[in-house]
């Protein structure tokens, strides 16, 4: 079963690289509130990161490596990982837009297997919404504790449930959600498997032997109704004004995120 959903993971990833390049649609996309969105949560991403110029660094769930080439910005050292082939073959489009930065190697990884780095390897690592997309995610984060540095840092950031405007039970004890099939890669698949809200990702943070150092995300106005509102194409622009102007409202995380929209962790190992 898991073998036969991989594979069928890395044929949807693949289709989604031939429709598209992510990061334009995602940083560049001519959709204002959706551009602001996605830069917000990067901004926000590097600014929990401090590295060096001889930083050890793995982005984890790299896609085509706009974020990577960010890191290698400047760390001379630095590693894009993705399961996606296709998407790695579009790497050296990016570095166009970088023609300052420093060259990261870019390497095929299957996040769901045993990761191909020795113990303690990097000092830090970037994994950005990828840990939703594994079939175990406590069991990569074992991995990525495993090749940290001990005094290294783990960027984290998950979507929650109120993204899609979906209800879920709060606790760990939430089951993964195949939500795809062979034949049709459409939506509302999005190559999530698990949904996360702040007790149930604390949780498992907490269980994999990690620390919360820094934790941000963006408050949001994003309701169900507002998910509803997307669909409909009269109402989708004010959804987004909306959820936008909650954002620039109230960025910052506090003790009570359950209605944050995703999560951004700076966390540590627990030694």
């Amino acid at each position: 079963m898991n073998e036969e959903y991989m594979e069928i993971l890395e044929r949807y990833y693949n289709w989604e690289s031939e429709m598209g390049e992510n990061y334009r649609e995602m940083y560049f996309s001519n959709n204002i509130f959706e551009r602001y969105e996605h830069r917000f949560r990067l901004k926000t991403a590097l600014k929990m990161i401090s590295l060096s110029e001889e930083d050890k660094v793995l982005d984890l769930g790299c896609a085509e490596g706009y974020i990577t080439y960010h890191l290698a910005r400047t760390s001379k050292n630095v590693i894009g990982a993705d399961i996606s082939k296709m998407k790695l073959e579009k790497s050296h489009e990016i570095a166009r837009l970088f023609p300052k930065s420093n060259k990261p190697e870019f390497v095929y990884v299957d996040a769901n297997k045993r990761l191909p780095f020795e113990d303690g390897t990097f000092d830090t690592i970037v994994c950005l919404e990828t840990i939703e997309h594994t079939l175990f995610p406590d069991k990569v984060l074992s991995e990525l504790s495993r090749i940290l540095d001990d005094v290294g840092s783990l960027i984290l950031s998950v979507p929650t449930w109120v993204q899609y405007g979906r209800p879920l039970d709060a606790k760990i004890s939430t089951r993964p959600k195949l939500l795809m099939n062979s034949e049709q890669f459409a939506s509302p698949f999005d190559g999530h498997i698990w949904d996360f809200s702040l007790e149930s990702c604390d949780y498992l943070l907490n269980n994999s032997g990690f620390k919360v150092v820094e934790r941000m995300g963006a408050i949001s106005f994003n309701t169900p109704i507002l998910h509803t509102m997307r669909n409909y194409k009269y109402t989708k622009r004010l959804s987004l004004l909306v959820q936008w102007i909650g954002d620039v409202l109230q960025q910052r995380c506090v003790d009570n995120t359950s209605y944050s929209r995703y999560l951004i962790y700076k966390l540590q190992k627990r030694i």
